[in-house]
């Protein structure tokens, strides 16, 4: 709103880049806004968690026919199946310790799932002389050291590691073997509004051409009096449980503000 506002006007719907959680008012940077696709719910068009994943793979060499490993399945983990399976990979494995969360990659389209402690050794070392079962390129999801760790023996020589995990603090252990192999290691971390802004435009693309959907990922909404339940339901991590979003207003609500 206001003179500056550009190209929006009073009622559009936008998602974008922002920084005041759990609120029913915000004001936000106009360039760092972009509309949700017409006829879409806008939980089903949160423009930042996959516009951060699609960036992360945008520096990747992920192509056609490419062997690709997501070693975490969780949301994040998830979402990348989904972002990855486009790019029609000759295979796509999955790792996760949780069943549920290794169904759920199935479904979304990887072609193999393990545990990490039943992983086979075709994945982890070389078989043959002639033929390496490594993997070219594998998407580190999990955002802990023994995520990494096994996300690293995957790697075939040359190939590349991506580290799409949030790794808060401290300091994260990398195996010395991905250097005696040649690996290269990705960032996966982006700093720049810019580019995550312009990995969103993308997102929102495939998002409105049903080639990526929230729905399987987003399984319970809570209204924004509910935030205390919603903390409760994602920390104990219940099978049925992947992403849960905030509601800060009703529907009724939402149309009142677009017919005025």
């Amino acid at each position: 709103m206001g003179r500056d506002a550009g190209r929006w006007t009073e009622g559009d719907l936008v998602t974008g880049l922002g920084g005041n959680g759990f609120a029913t008012l915000a004001a936000l940077d106009a360039a760092a806004l972009l509309p949700i696709p017409a006829g879409i719910d806008p939980v089903w068009a949160l423009g930042e968690p996959v516009a951060v994943l699609e960036e992360a793979l945008s520096r990747t060499s992920v192509a056609a026919g490419g062997r690709i490993g997501v070693v975490g399945l969780g949301f994040m983990g998830l979402g990348l199946v989904q972002l990855v399976r486009r790019h029609a990979p000759s295979l796509l494995v999955g790792v996760d310790p949780d069943p549920a969360r290794r169904q759920r990659a199935l479904a979304l389209g990887a072609d193999v799932v393990f545990a990490p402690d039943e992983l086979p050794d075709e994945y982890r070392t070389t078989t043959t002389r002639l033929r390496d079962a490594r993997l070219d390129l594998v998407l580190e999801a999990t955002g802990n050291t023994g995520g990494l760790t096994t996300a690293g023996t995957l790697v075939r020589p040359f190939g590349q590691l991506c580290v799409v995990g949030y790794h808060h603090t401290g300091d994260a252990v990398l195996d010395m073997d991905l250097w005696y192999k040649g690996v290269t290691i990705v960032n996966g971390f982006c700093p720049d509004r810019t580019r995550v802004i312009t990995a969103m435009r993308t997102a929102l693309d495939l998002v409105e051409t049903r080639r990526f959907s929230y729905a399987p990922l987003i399984t319970h909404r809570f209204g924004l009096h509910q935030v205390d339940e919603a903390f409760r339901t994602m920390e104990s991590g219940a099978p049925d449980f992947v992403k849960g979003v905030l509601v800060a207003q009703s529907r009724e609500r939402a149309n009142d503000v677009r017919s005025r």
